[in-house]
């Protein structure tokens, strides 16, 4: 087993690669498995510890995310940051006016982006006009500042 096949081994068990269809991505993350890989195998010759690859990538990620990495705020959809009064009042749910379908529906304004799964909902909070999903985003997102 030479060292290419070796070094192919190895990265198997590590790599980022994602599927897709487009080629020039999976290009991408392998160069880029490569990249670890062959600075993982530099740091091993010069520090002489024999650590794990896995481990090895994680304290990258770390270190990037420190020097580079932003905090994320709690509440990302600008519509809730903007709205205080979603707080006080009265907020019942309503069905959403219909468009060119009977059923409308809408991107639930709480919860969509959180989850891997997309969400739509048929009703909206009358005083806040967001599109809600009745349980648990209604209340979540009345009481939740």
């Amino acid at each position: 087993m030479g060292s290419v096949d070796r070094s192919e081994l190895m990265i198997s068990f590590v790599e980022s690669l994602r599927k897709t269809r487009k080629w020039y991505r999976k290009l991408f993350f392998h160069c880029l498995d490569v990249v670890l890989f062959n600075s993982y195998a530099v740091w091993n010759v010069i520090s002489g510890t024999e650590e794990g690859i896995s481990s090895f990538q994680l304290e990258v990620i770390r270190q990037i995310l420190e020097k580079h990495g932003q905090p994320r705020s709690l509440v990302t959809n600008s519509s809730m940051k903007s709205n205080p009064g979603r707080l006080v009042g009265d907020h019942f749910p309503k069905h959403l006016p219909p468009t060119k379908k009977t059923n409308a529906t809408k991107l639930c304004a709480f919860c969509n982006g959180k989850g891997k799964k997309r969400k739509e909902t048929r009703y909206m909070c009358g005083n806040c006009d967001q599109a809600l999903c009745i349980v648990p985003c209604f209340e979540n997102f009345h009481k939740n500042s």
